[in-house]
């Protein structure tokens, strides 16, 4: 079954946010370079990453924002010989503004470590149905962007792959924002989906391919605010997981509000790599 297209219906408007976006998601940004150190252990043990040198080497990162991931797999694997035949590096999002960050960000990154700038293409397009032919890449990674579509958006992602590349992913699962559902009970909380679903979803897609888990695990991430206020500004900055005007009563938001003890933004994170 294929993943469901994503509409303005279920996304914020990511192109207003990008030019705040990276100020505002630290924890987005250390979820990023765990992913990156888990593909630069395992793209470098793996010598299948590149396929027998029979495909271009192309990197894809799905849902690719103003560039987190890709910076920091280009940090973390820039060194090693699979990333001095990169032929290309895509980035693909569903908001224009953040690829354009993407982009320079990349190409910062590619100049001053004097290879060619070239190789970035941004592409904005649905995740959840990727431009691309079957198994044209060899690295294909994401994160923080596939919660926004549901589990068999890996199998999008896992098609695009070459036999023997590897998929990568980071996923904010439930168990999120725990602290605020604890504290706020009447807050509507993002339906972040568990761990077995993406785990399942995963699996399946590796043993259709015949591939293999190279690893999976769930971290957790934490930041601190002063009070709800600020929490919530934040999210409304970043695109936002809790609708803090919708379905509330105001009376009880403004309760919630007169709450001025520190809070936290909590996220658990599922990172899982398999070679397929």
């Amino acid at each position: 079954m294929a993943a469901t297209p994503l509409t303005a219906a279920h996304l914020p408007n990511f192109d207003a946010c990008a030019t705040d976006y990276d100020a505002l998601t630290p924890i987005q940004s250390q979820a990023a370079v765990q992913l990156a150190r888990q593909i630069a252990v395992h793209a470098s043990t793996n010598q299948t990453v590149l396929p027998k040198q029979t495909l271009p080497n192309c990197w894809l990162d799905v849902g690719c924002g103003t560039g987190k991931l890709s910076a920091a797999v280009l940090a973390q694997c820039g060194k090693q010989p699979m990333a001095s035949s990169l032929a290309k590096l895509y980035g693909v999002d569903n908001a224009s503004a953040m690829l354009a960050q993407w982009q320079a960000r990349c190409k910062a990154w590619l100049q001053a470590n004097q290879l060619p700038t070239a190789v970035c293409q941004p592409s904005c397009a649905d995740m959840a149905v990727l431009p691309f032919a079957d198994g044209v890449m060899t690295l294909t990674f994401s994160s923080f962007a596939l919660h926004w579509a549901d589990p068999q958006v890996l199998a999008e992602l896992v098609r695009v792959t070459a036999t023997g590349g590897q998929v990568h992913v980071a996923v904010p699962v439930a168990g999120s924002l725990s602290a605020l559902q604890t504290r706020f009970a009447e807050l509507p909380i993002f339906a972040f989906l568990p761990v077995t679903k993406w785990q399942t979803a995963l699996d399946q897609q590796v043993q259709l391919r015949g591939g293999r888990l190279l690893y999976a695990k769930t971290l957790r991430f934490c930041q601190p605010f002063d009070n709800l206020a600020a929490l919530l500004k934040n999210l409304k900055g970043m695109g936002g997981a809790v609708q803090t005007g919708q379905h509330v009563p105001v009376a009880t938001l403004r309760r919630y509000l007169a709450d001025t003890r520190p809070v936290k933004l909590d996220y658990n994170v599922w990172l899982a790599g398999a070679a397929v």
